[in-house]
């Protein structure tokens, strides 16, 4: 096998990851329901795919290792995005909490009783909870069809228990959200493992096509016709039967046109370094949508700031990942190129 980074992966990320500033920049609406009814599942899913067969490390050494990927990142971006948070507490955009707040709030990163630094960070922590289950889960079941039976029972807790959940119950570092993510984190795993026919499956034209426009037009219809917005992070899924379906169905067809699209080296610069993104560009945003009211206007003047912020935050991000603990990026094997 040919080791290296897969090339459409980095470019799903960071393609991912310019729909989630954009679902997080619009104003309420049919847009925003429908980017935030697959954009946090569409990253569990890309996490999937970097999962290793849990043999090849022990318990301590896999473990440290997502301390160092994971955590570490976690604490060092809150910490770097106090002086927004400050700037946001002057302008209104945040209420102002004291140090003891902020610090229990970072800890706990479920909101209550206080939210963190930057709420958008609450899925580094939630990703580690997955992967620690998923770790557990594969040492215990070799059998990958035991996997998936594991995998749905998780999902199906994970759901029914947000049916009582509060904002005020929420547990730390989103720990049943991790539950209900547990899914779409083995569909990744599921989807690497047989990354070769489904490269085969991508790369004809006439599949390619029917099936990107059905996954599409599935996905769609029940992400619109779900009685509510996703919310993950506060658990809020409505149907679930309708979740997952939308969930799955658009990030699939995702994935499978960004397998077609050629190297572009700004987004796979960008898909090495989606932790940087994810943990800055919200606040940023609502900064800049309260000092400058031009971006608030409208829907295009809000993408219009996530198109100039993608793009300010690439040195950001290089400055960033020099920082000793932020360095993250996963080996990732390709066993077959696209052929078109």
């Amino acid at each position: 096998m040919n080791k290296k980074r897969i090339i459409w992966l980095d470019q799903a990320r960071a393609i991912g990851m310019f729909v989630v500033m954009i679902g997080h920049a619009l104003a309420a609406g049919k847009s925003k329901k429908y980017i935030y009814s697959f954009h946090m599942p569409l990253f569990f899913i890309l996490s999937g795919m970097t999962f290793k067969n849990s043999d090849e490390k022990s318990v301590k050494d896999y473990i440290i290792d997502k301390i160092k990927k994971l955590l570490v990142p976690y604490f060092i971006l809150n910490l770097l995005m106090i002086i927004v948070y400050l700037v946001n507490v002057e302008i209104g955009v945040r209420s102002s909490l004291t140090v003891e707040q902020l610090i229990i709030g970072t800890l706990y990163s479920s909101n209550p009783p206080y939210p963190m630094i930057v709420t958008t960070t609450w899925f580094i922590l939630c990703l580690f909870i997955i992967e620690m289950l998923f770790y557990i889960i594969k040492r215990i079941f070799k059998d990958d069809r035991l996997v998936f039976i594991a995998a749905i029972l998780s999902g199906v807790i994970g759901y029914v228990n947000s049916l009582t959940i509060t904002n005020k119950t929420l547990p730390p570092w989103h720990l049943t959200t991790a539950l209900a993510g547990l899914v779409f984190y083995f569909l990744g795993y599921i989807f690497m493992k047989n990354v070769d026919s489904i490269t085969q499956f991508v790369g004809d034209n006439k599949k390619f096509i029917l099936a990107t426009i059905m996954l599409g037009i599935i996905g769609h219809w029940f992400a619109m016709n779900n009685a509510r917005q996703i919310s993950m992070n506060q658990e809020k899924y409505g149907s679930i039967l309708y979740f997952y379906i939308a969930a799955i169905c658009t990030s699939l067809a995702f994935i499978f046109v960004v397998m077609r699209i050629p190297f572009v080296k700004l987004f796979t610069f960008v898909g090495q370094n989606t932790i940087v993104y994810l943990g800055t560009h919200s606040p940023i945003i609502a900064m800049f949508k309260k000092l400058f009211p031009f971006f608030a206007e409208n829907n295009t003047n809000a993408i219009m700031l996530c198109v100039l912020l993608y793009f300010a935050l690439i040195p950001v991000s290089m400055l960033i990942m020099k920082i000793p603990g932020m360095r993250w990026k996963k080996k990732i094997v390709q066993p077959v190129a696209l052929q078109n």
